[in-house]
């Protein structure tokens, strides 16, 4: 196997695309490979973006995938706002594994969110950290349908070392926002603050907790009453906790 080649175990779902992105991208010749061989033909019968990969049937090919070169297999599905069937989890444990945060990702659909998110990365949060008044974390969640990274921007509170975000979603709308219910299907997301960049696991509060902490949101962004009312949903409260390092 050459040095240049990888093998991507259940490339074909997951977040086993965009790993295979990311490798391709720092020169790999990735080779995707799953054990679903019905996943697999559809996989392969999706349109060619670029030369490097090679998608096979079952892992029982993987070893003459490494002498092969193919199409680049373009991800199945697209992640939305109704909640579907989970993807694989994220393997970020695994030692010699690339990190699933390596690989690209998509901006939020919504231009002014999209061009605040631009702002806060290039600037270090000198623009963006504060909008409206409210301090502003970026986002980085694993999509549930698709696995591919999803960013956005979202208001945030301090609580004891813990980041605390309201699911507000257009003011307080029927659906949850995606990035919440990307959260929900993987809880390990990343997140900026400023010029820093870290790992977190995400939780929903409930009870007592999510009463005070909702306290503590309306104070920064007494709007979050406003929308609760008029939502048709209890709003979640979700807490971020760091991943030690």
């Amino acid at each position: 196997m050459s040095d240049k080649q990888a093998v991507v175990t259940g490339g074909t779902h997951g977040v086993g695309p965009a790993i295979a992105r990311a490798l391709l991208d720092r020169g790999a010749e990735a080779v995707l490979t799953g054990r679903d061989a019905a996943r697999a033909e559809a996989a392969r019968a999706e349109p060619a973006a670029s030369p490097g990969a090679h998608v096979l049937r079952s892992d029982a090919a993987e070893r003459a995938a490494c002498e092969k070169g193919g199409e680049e297999l373009t991800p199945l599905g697209r992640d939305g706002t109704v909640e579907e069937t989970a993807a694989a989890a994220p393997d970020t444990e695994r030692e010699g594994t690339m990190s699933i945060w390596d690989a690209p990702v998509l901006d939020s659909p919504e231009p002014s969110v999209a061009e605040h998110v631009a702002r806060y990365l290039r600037t270090d949060g000198e623009s963006g950290y504060l909008e409206a008044g409210v301090t502003n974390l970026v986002l980085t969640t694993v999509g549930r349908r698709t696995g591919r990274l999803r960013r956005t921007g979202v208001f945030f509170g301090e609580d004891d070392g813990r980041y605390i975000l309201v699911a507000s979603s257009f003011s307080g709308g029927p659906r949850h926002p995606s990035w919440y219910l990307n959260l929900r299907a993987h809880p390990e997301a990343q997140v900026q603050i400023k010029g820093e960049r870290f790992l977190v696991r995400a939780r929903t509060a409930e009870g007592g907790e999510r009463a005070r902490l909702w306290r503590r949101m309306t104070d920064l962004w007494p709007a979050y009453d406003i929308y609760q009312a008029r939502s048709t949903r209890e709003i979640p409260v979700v807490v971020l906790e760091r991943v030690p390092d």
